[in-house]
């Protein structure tokens, strides 16, 4: 490399302080000036070195271009989010404290709002750890992972502990946890990397993702069904996002319709099945649509569900104690038992009152836009879908609570609202989560570069062609016929590489990927 141009990659490179984006940065600069050194060669008959020197004094001040690339190339931090998702920890926490100054006579053992706090702790740490996570790592481990996902379920199956006919927790000494959450994050994020690689499998990769689609959603109906319900939604969103990238099924319109309907039926016939099969369930639903029925029984908690926010409001507890009066008691009493866990929005209406509940319900609606939002801005393909599958992992949690804590739809155990709901295990694992979205995010304008020499190229050659091949036959689009003709020529392997991955890059198949020989780049 030219000294000229040496000093100046050199001076430019210092002010950008992400190192993983210096090959790259390094590559596109030193071929600007290699154009403009060919272009005075050639125009102006300057000699090589005068060329270089006059290219490289073309290009600008090398601080100040550095400074711009390195603003345009940092890792970002998606502030609206972690302000909205601290401000859901903080409400938390005062809900926690309300609750206990009411009813701390009912609490067992070490408080609510410490536990909650310790929750809050443990989970920023898994949080930090989470962002600083290359995401792309995880994508080869994804069967790994779902075998995981799936081995856990079943052991909560075999060997969990039961309460109320559901078996959700799995103990390790003295901590246990709640397998069905845990799992959900992992499940979902496992399930998108199969899905990109066996959606280019046509019809046996279609019907790979159905079973694995649908194998956890057994063990999760037994153990925990509103964590199956959340989960099976997603899948289902996943599935079809790729889909339409698979050989169709069935070709007619009208016919592909009718098989997708006859999916869904069985897949509605099985849940409606499991609930039959569980009388407390059935009895439940019965209950939320005539809960007069059984007013003392599987009734009592949606009537109480409904007197909170039929008292309520404005501001106040008038909703707890129109509750109470109800009742026909005058001692304070936790209305639907003592866990605010499931129905800590409806305690909020009745203990805070309606305005406080209007500003939650804000908050959660602010924070679902701002997450679609930030994934529409990620253009890797992998990253994209894992953003679109955790927002709507959140979506579907915060929406299934809220209608469940306002009686509108039947109080099912398990539909936690994330990052305000009490609980461990939940909470730790939306923190979690939620610190993966941030990662992925921070990294949206950082593009790896992958050094290959001549021979890797010559070995890629045969997968890039059927990678290329396969797009043409799955989308059917009319081809350039230069430039099918190149592929199937005689092209170099480092115009094949380059030609094939430029070509990729826009396709949803393939990730965004550089492609920078190492004879092109100072070692």
């Amino acid at each position: 490399m030219n000294h000229y141009v040496d000093a100046f990659l050199k001076e430019v490179l210092e002010q950008v302080r992400y190192k993983r984006m210096h090959p790259q940065l390094a590559q596109e600069l030193n071929d600007h000036i290699e154009s403009l050194k060919e272009t005075l060669m050639e125009e102006e008959g300057y000699t090589e070195d005068k060329a270089y020197e006059e290219a490289v004094r073309q290009m600008g001040e090398s601080v100040e271009i550095g400074k711009s690339l390195h603003k345009m190339h940092k890792p970002r931090l998606e502030w609206p989010t972690v302000l909205l998702i601290v401000g859901l920890l903080g409400i938390s926490l005062i809900t926690m404290f309300t609750y206990e100054y009411y009813f701390s006579t009912y609490i067992q053992g070490a408080s609510y709002l410490y536990k909650q706090f310790i929750c809050i702790v443990i989970g920023a740490i898994g949080l930090i750890g989470m962002y600083f996570m290359d995401y792309k790592r995880i994508e080869k481990y994804s069967l790994l992972l779902y075998v995981a996902a799936l081995v856990l379920l079943i052991l909560t199956f075999l060997w969990g502990y039961e309460l109320n006919g559901a078996k959700k927790w799995l103990g390790i000494g003295v901590f246990q946890f709640e397998t069905a959450v845990l799992v959900s994050p992992l499940i979902i994020i496992s399930y998108i990397g199969l899905a990109r690689k066996w959606s280019k499998r046509g019809k046996s990769g279609a019907m790979f993702l159905f079973v694995l689609m649908m194998l956890p959603t057994i063990f999760y109906v037994r153990g925990n069904l509103a964590q199956g319900i959340i989960v099976f939604i997603v899948l289902v969103g996943i599935f079809y996002k790729h889909y339409p990238n698979c050989l169709k099924l069935i070709s007619n319109k009208k016919h592909h319709f009718i098989l997708w309907i006859a999916i869904l039926g069985v897949v509605g016939t099985f849940f409606i099945k499991k609930i039959i099969e569980a009388p407390h369930r059935l009895e439940r639903i019965r209950a939320w649509l005539n809960p007069s029925i059984d007013p003392m029984g599987e009734g009592w908690l949606t009537i109480q569900l409904r007197n909170m926010c039929k008292g309520a409001s404005l501001v106040g507890n008038d909703g707890l104690f129109y509750t109470l009066e109800q009742l026909g008691t005058t001692e304070v009493v936790p209305p639907y038992g003592s866990s605010v866990t499931d129905y800590i929005l409806n305690f909020m209406i009745g203990i805070l009152g309606i305005l406080p509940a209007i500003i939650l319900v804000c908050m959660i609606i602010g924070l679902l836009i701002r997450c679609f939002k930030t994934a529409a801005k990620v253009r890797e393909g992998y990253g994209h879908d894992l953003l679109i599958s955790i927002s709507t992992l959140f979506s579907v949690q915060f929406i299934l609570s809220i209608l469940s804590n306002l009686g509108i739809l039947p109080s099912i155990s398990g539909t936690y609202m994330p990052f305000v709901s009490y609980g461990g295990t939940n909470l730790v694992c939306n923190m979690i989560l939620i610190g993966f979205f941030l990662g992925i995010y921070r990294r949206k304008d950082i593009n790896p570069v992958q050094l290959i020499s001549e021979g890797t190229a010559e070995a890629k050659r045969q997968g890039w062609m059927q990678w290329v091949n396969a797009f043409f036959e799955i989308e059917d689009k009319e081809i350039d016929k230069d430039f099918k003709d190149n592929f199937e020529g005689e092209l170099s392997n480092r115009a094949l590489a380059e030609a094939a991955l430029n070509f990729l890059r826009g396709c949803e198949e393939v990730e965004s990927v550089e492609v920078v020989f190492k004879d092109q780049v100072q070692e």
